[in-house]
């Protein structure tokens, strides 16, 4: 396999990450609002979300990269993703606490999925002796992309 690290890849880690990470701390005090929660429920929220983080990846996530490599494991971590996105649709037309719950859990098991193929294909691209720089460089990039993204749905998605 040959593939590089230029532009375009770290442009693709710093947009899905940017698209992604933190949304739910960021939505979080807004789905209080909408839903007239408590912060305790909220913080189901965000446990079903980072619940999928600690199960996909040893369990199912792991089992695709291990059987059909990293090409599928993007693709169902990229439909899976997509899923979670589109059942917030019904979740919001009908404000429920559930199905908010069930949504956030199958967002983070598709983002689970990507990031558990994401590491380890990046240390093979290129050559060996500078995959400890791939990584830390696309680590520092998702840091920055967190951090841009949060700034930008507090100015831009919930000016008040």
């Amino acid at each position: 396999m040959v593939c590089s690290l230029n532009k375009n890849s770290i442009g693709e880690f710093l947009s899905v990450n940017m698209l992604t990470s933190h949304a739910d701390v960021v939505l979080n005090s807004h789905f209080q609002k909408s839903l007239h929660i408590d912060f305790s429920r909220s913080s189901g929220l965000a446990s079903a979300y980072f619940g999928a983080y600690f199960i996909c990846p040893p369990t199912i996530s792991g089992w695709i990269l291990r059987r059909f490599g990293f090409r599928i494991t993007f693709m169902t971590g990229l439909s899976v993703l997509a899923v979670g996105c589109l059942l917030f649709w019904p979740s919001g037309v009908k404000k429920s606490f559930g199905g908010f719950c069930g949504s956030m859990f199958v967002v983070g098991a598709g983002l689970s999925t990507l990031e558990t193929a994401a590491d380890p294909f990046l240390s093979i691209c290129g050559p060996p002796k500078y995959s400890e720089i791939r990584l830390n460089l696309a680590q520092a990039i998702q840091g920055v992309g967190a951090f841009g993204m949060a700034v930008f749905y507090y100015c831009f998605y919930f000016p008040s």
